[in-house]
């Protein structure tokens, strides 16, 4: 579309110069039946010439100046598109990232909890106190479980947006 616009502004500024034309016109004239005129029957054959001045220019600067903007417009939107895909394929790899910390931090807090958990039990099975601690423990290892496969998620997705984007 650009290049179109180019095209049609080197056109526009061939079309606003003035030109010279040439031609030669050619009628055939049968002869009359009814009347004796000078030369009849005599086809005719006259030279043309032509000259075109543009005095009103401002047609052709206000075509120039439209598809310039044109031009401009094009650029923009191909800019503002690049921007957007980068902005896009960012956003893959910042949720990436943040995934994978998050999937890092919730094992850790898993395993923390896990260590936690077998004292606990430890220490109900011995004295049989802190049941309701070690139920709270186990509810909490299954919610960083649930996180922990959250992010799972949020790092498969961001992945899946990054391949879209690499063909």
């Amino acid at each position: 579309q650009q290049e179109a616009a180019r095209q049609t502004i080197a056109l526009n500024a061939l079309e606003g110069k003035p030109s010279i034309g040439v031609g030669l016109d050619y009628i055939a004239v049968g002869k009359r039946s009814d009347a004796s005129p000078e030369h009849n029957g005599r086809d005719i054959l006259g030279p043309r010439v032509s000259v075109r001045v543009p005095i009103y220019r401002d047609k052709y600067h206000a075509r120039e100046q439209e598809e310039r903007l044109k031009i401009l417009a094009l650029e923009t939107q191909q800019q503002q598109q690049y921007l957007q895909f980068r902005s896009t394929l960012d956003q893959a790899f910042a949720d990436y990232e943040d995934g994978r910390l998050k999937f890092q931090l919730y094992q850790e807090q898993e395993a923390t909890l896990e260590s936690t958990g077998q004292l606990l039990l430890t220490d109900y099975s011995t004295s049989g106190r802190r049941f309701v601690d070690l139920l709270q423990l186990e509810d909490q290892l299954l919610q960083y479980q649930l996180r922990s496969l959250s992010a799972v998620v949020q790092t498969r997705n961001a992945r899946a947006a990054i391949e879209r984007f690499r063909y």
